[in-house]
């Protein structure tokens, strides 16, 4: 599974499939029980194409958006339908920490639910949304920080939908999931963190040190030590995690000093700035550089393409730091009005907090393109390694 930023403090996985596994036979039994007429379009109709709907099966009583997971909801109750579905009902019966909203989503063939976050959801905001798959086809698609995964029937997830994610479904048939939104208590909290620190990248034992790039390739070990080095070089972005107000019971954590200091979550660890590449603090773009001018200077790499590799690779990187600063301002913009949430007086609107969720999810999918760019011209750089060696092994 992809990795974040390897921290103490940090999300572990964006996704984490949980340990329990359902009988999809007995869930597309109780699926037919649901009659037609009890599907309702999803109400965000800002962020879809297609066919999004869904069916409550546990919601706020009274409520008159059955299908909204109202966060200011004191109270939940099973709805009429969960009655007739018995396996639903097992599945709810899984998980020993409270249940606030339960609903099926539908998502009819050809359509996708665009790129979004959802605002005050995840681990460390004290409630996770879950999904459990009842139906899906091989062309059905998650995206969590732009990184594909296909989960099966049967299946059970938890999912980071504080970050970027979009669904897609590219097949005939329909997906639908059972949603979970769960109040995080000592069970659920210890299960999440037991499966993050399982799934935490295990780094080389035989991480190489920092190498000095020699400014001509002259041998045949060269070669290979460089190949080697870049063949370790992740294209992948920390999705500048560090830049994150801590939270604590889901209020943010303010520092010293001025009203607006917030304790952040701090920069990636070690192991991940001397390999990923999309990293805001990393070093090992810098050794990127080094190793195309030693490219142009071993005759391997014209001038013209080593020039134009080092230009992107240094625009991008530029980018990532730029961003950095503008994500900072960006969380503790939106670290300020989940801070009013609990004055009265003050309390931010629902299209306050939106917008600044969007601004950061807005920043995050720019990275990802950023780091997309670096991710090809490693590629190209490997390739001129590559052929090295094979020119200096036919010798």
């Amino acid at each position: 599974m992809p990795s974040a930023a390897s921290h103490a403090d940090a999300i572990v996985e964006t996704a984490l499939r949980l340990p329990f596994q359902f009988d999809p036979a007995r869930l597309e039994d109780d699926l037919a029980r649901i009659n037609t007429s009890d599907w309702q379009a999803h109400f965000n109709n800002s962020i879809y194409q297609g066919d999004w709907s869904g069916v409550a099966l546990r919601a706020a009583p009274g409520g008159h958006m059955a299908l909204y997971s109202d966060p200011t909801a004191d109270t939940w109750a099973d709805t009429a339908l969960l009655e007739q579905c018995p396996a639903f009902k097992e599945v709810m019966e899984s998980f020993a920490c409270p249940l606030l909203s339960v609903r099926l989503l539908r998502l009819g063939p050809g359509a996708i639910i665009e790129a979004h976050r959802d605002p005050m959801l995840g681990l460390d905001y004290g409630e996770v949304r879950i999904h459990v798959v009842i139906a899906t086809n091989p062309n059905v698609e998650c995206r969590l920080q732009g990184r594909p995964y296909h989960w099966d029937a049967g299946e059970c997830w938890y999912a980071d939908f504080s970050c970027t994610h979009s669904f897609a479904n590219r097949g005939d048939t329909e997906r639908v999931h059972m949603v979970l939104d769960c109040k995080v208590n000592d069970w659920l909290r210890a299960l999440l963190t037991q499966l993050g620190e399982a799934s935490l990248p295990r780094m080389p034992s035989n991480r190489p040190p920092p190498l000095a790039i020699p400014k001509q390739i002259k041998t045949l070990d060269d070669w290979m030590m460089l190949k080697e080095r870049v063949v370790l070089m992740r294209a992948e972005k920390c999705c500048l995690a560090h830049e994150r107000v801590k939270l604590e019971n889901g209020v943010p954590v303010r520092g010293t000093g001025t009203e607006a200091n917030f304790r952040r979550i701090g920069f990636c660890g070690r192991e991940i700035r001397d390999q990923q590449l999309g990293c805001a603090h990393t070093m090992v773009r810098y050794q990127l550089r080094d190793i195309i001018r030693a490219l142009d200077n071993s005759g391997m790499m014209t001038a013209e393409d080593s020039k134009r590799l080092a230009q992107l690779l240094d625009s991008a990187g530029n980018e990532i730091q730029f961003m950095d600063h503008r994500k900072g301002t960006a969380e503790k913009h939106y670290a300020i009005l989940r801070g009013q949430l609990n004055s009265p007086g003050t309390q931010p609107s629902e299209a306050a907090l939106l917008a600044a969720s969007e601004q950061i999810a807005a920043m995050e999918i720019r990275h990802e393109g950023y780091v997309k760019q670096i991710g090809s011209i490693r590629d190209r750089v490997l390739a001129y390694l590559e052929a090295g060696i094979a020119r200096e092994s036919a010798f």
